[in-house]
């Protein structure tokens, strides 16, 4: 009797510790899911910075060739830097708003894995706890068997 019991005690630990080796490997994914999640935020920041970057060489470029006779802040040239500024502004709000889904999504994942972890945590301690009614319930089946 002594020896099932041991093992049911042991098969038990086990399930805990496989359960907890689970959540350790969803937090894991939760952190890898943040990392990529800040990787693809910065690549969006840094689109942004280029887009502003972009548009700042256009107007110069634009103000450079209007300067050669004709007035860089009227008529056609005027026209171009402000169609230029529009077009930038929304490509630059889109990478802006691109960066905060991508660590809005980025979040949302590593909550769903740490759920995924707290639920492995539950139904290992589930299983111990049957696992230990079980083992016991036939070892006090046995020794009433045997007495």
């Amino acid at each position: 009797m002594e020896l099932m019991i041991a093992a049911t005690v042991v098969s038990a630990g086990l399930s805990i510790k496989q359960a907890q080796s689970e959540k350790a490997m969803y937090n894991a994914k939760a952190a890898q899911e943040r990392l990529k999640g800040n990787a693809r935020a910065t690549e969006h920041k840094m689109q942004a910075a280029r887009i502003l970057r972009g548009l700042n060489e256009n107007l110069a470029t634009t103000v450079a060739r209007a300067a050669v006779g004709v007035d860089p802040l009227s008529g056609s040239a005027l026209s171009l830097q402000e169609y230029a500024r529009r077009e930038a502004g929304g490509e630059y709000a889109q990478s802006k708003d691109n960066a905060i889904l991508a660590l809005s999504n980025a979040d949302v994942q590593a909550r769903i894995y740490k759920q995924a972890g707290q639920q492995a945590m539950y139904t290992g301690y589930a299983k111990a706890l049957g696992t230990a009614t079980t083992g016991t319930y036939q070892a006090l089946q046995m020794e009433s068997m045997f007495s």
